[in-house]
């Protein structure tokens, strides 16, 4: 497993370095924001561990650009003093955990774990799709979907979220992970035209539904049934 550790303190580096690499862990060493996020953003790593106070910009401000482009790299931040409100808004902009530097670093060590097992979040079934995150693999029935990367990043929100409406506004941000521009809310249109035709063949009832000016949502009948799509929306 290797983790991207990106910190300008010294003696906190030192004492992480020596807590994963005594249990088998490669660590990856940079001192800026800025660096941290462009090698993170090349998917060589498994984790990405970072101090807040950073060089450039802090390890919040990292955690919430790389959110924007990437969902599924486990991220941990370390601050020198962590209260109550932070962890909450830290927690809510996608970053995994949180922890005091120094004083949580064996807490810091136990919740690597999971994250080396990153698979138990890497498949999403929903009745009849089984789509893996990690390779970008998606089935239907056991057969391989083929969708191009933003079709698949796309699909995918709309998986997880099934049975909820997912916005205009969510899905451009999901298309931004391979575009650094915003789609239109036309281009979101004919996207998922494209993506419903694809995933629905041989099915006389399509997938994906549109909730006029609002958003879509991904119908299987083989695990919801309900009349109001309006009544759950994900903004």
């Amino acid at each position: 497993m290797r983790i991207l550790v990106a910190t300008n303190d010294l003696a906190w580096r030192r004492n992480i370095h020596m807590e994963f690499t005594a249990v088998g862990y490669a660590c990856d060493f940079v001192s800026d924001g800025l660096k941290a996020f462009e090698v993170a953003k090349t998917g060589q790593i498994d984790l990405l561990l970072l101090d807040n106070d950073l060089k450039e910009c802090s390890g919040e401000t990292v955690a919430r650009a790389f959110r924007n482009h990437n969902e599924e790299l486990p991220i941990i931040i370390v601050l020198a003093t962590l209260d109550s409100e932070t962890r909450v808004r830290l927690l809510s902009s996608g970053v995994d955990a949180c922890f005091r530097k120094f004083e949580d670093d064996k807490l810091v060590l136990a919740q690597v774990e999971p994250a080396k097992n990153n698979k138990y979040k890497s498949y999403i079934c929903v009745g009849d799709f089984e789509l893996e995150r990690i390779d970008r693999d998606l089935l239907r029935f056991g057969s391989t979907v083929e969708l191009n990367k933003r079709e698949f990043q796309i699909f995918k929100t709309l998986l997880q979220y099934s049975g909820t409406v997912v916005t205009y506004e969510k899905l451009q941000n999901c298309g931004r992970f391979y575009n650094a521009e915003k789609m239109s809310y036309n281009s979101i249109d004919r996207l998922i035209e494209r993506i419903n035709i694809i995933i629905s063949v041989g099915r006389e009832v399509l997938y994906i539904h549109k909730v006029e000016e609002v958003g879509y949502y991904l119908d299987d009948e083989l695990i919801m049934e309900w009349e109001n799509p309006n009544e759950q929306i994900l903004r």
